[in-house]
């Protein structure tokens, strides 16, 4: 039986019960060697689950071993068609983002350098200096710089549609790019700098928009396209983008 599971914290298990005891280990599929994670506990029957770690295995603490290794290769093409998948998805995530990459700015590359006797991170003659602490410092820097942006940005725009310019902050949303309040405070995900300024005003008017419509109805959208004719090509872009941001 495959089973994806949820595994539960610590404290939701009685104090007598033992740990899962965690095991290494590979069996071998003709040429091809697949390795696995063996956990045991109290559990009755065997469970496979992979992901981006690889093949997981919970059992019965007295399967023996041998009973185990035949469940995995009895689900063998299963194992090795999710791993495959796994790993095509690994291809996909970017790399850590290290000092001397460039890192998108309003939708160009800045330059960056190490910068050893430096706290924190500062733009000298175009290029991001960064002291030992990234990407903290990298993160703060580009929030430091985001807001005003987001602002001005905020304000012209506000202009534009009629509304009053509204309280306005950052966020670290996994999901969301902005948000708007019935109170009217705007928030907008501080990494919209890395990407350049049409498509961060398309997330702006967005939320602006919602000061005067709370909905996503065709009046609202109405209201996006007559400031920003052009609006499908960034919100475009905006999904398109998530995936070559720098992993800071």
């Amino acid at each position: 039986m495959r089973q994806l599971e949820l595994l539960l914290s610590p404290e939701t298990h009685p104090p007598a019960r033992r740990r899962a005891a965690e095991a290494r280990c590979h069996v071998v599929d003709g040429g091809e060697v697949i390795a696995y994670l063996l956990k045991r506990s109290d559990r009755r029957s065997i469970g496979l689950t992979v992901d981006l770690d690889g093949l997981h295995v919970a059992a019965p603490r007295r399967a023996p071993l041998g009973a185990i290794e035949a469940f995995i290769l009895a689900n063998r093409k299963w194992v090795l068609r999710k791993m495959r998948e796994w790993t095509r998805y690994r291809e996909t995530l970017p790399r850590p983002w290290r000092i001397g990459d460039p890192l998108p700015f309003v939708g160009a590359p800045l330059a960056t350098r190490f910068a050893p006797a430096l706290r924190g991170a500062r733009r000298a003659e175009g290029v991001l200096e960064v002291g030992p602490l990234p990407p903290t410092a990298v993160v703060d820097w580009l929030k430091a710089e985001a807001l005003p942006l987001f602002a001005a940005r905020a304000a012209h725009h506000a202009a534009r549609l009629g509304v009053g310019m509204p309280s306005l902050g950052l966020s670290n949303a996994e999901t969301r790019w902005g948000t708007c309040t019935e109170s009217g405070r705007v928030t907008l995900n501080w990494k919209l700098v890395h990407f350049r300024l049409e498509v961060i005003d398309y997330v702006v008017v967005h939320e602006l928009a919602h000061l005067i419509e709370l909905n996503h109805s065709q009046r609202f959208w109405d209201i996006v396209a007559a400031a920003l004719p052009d609006h499908a090509a960034a919100k475009k872009e905006l999904r398109t983008g998530l995936r070559h941001l720098p992993a800071l």
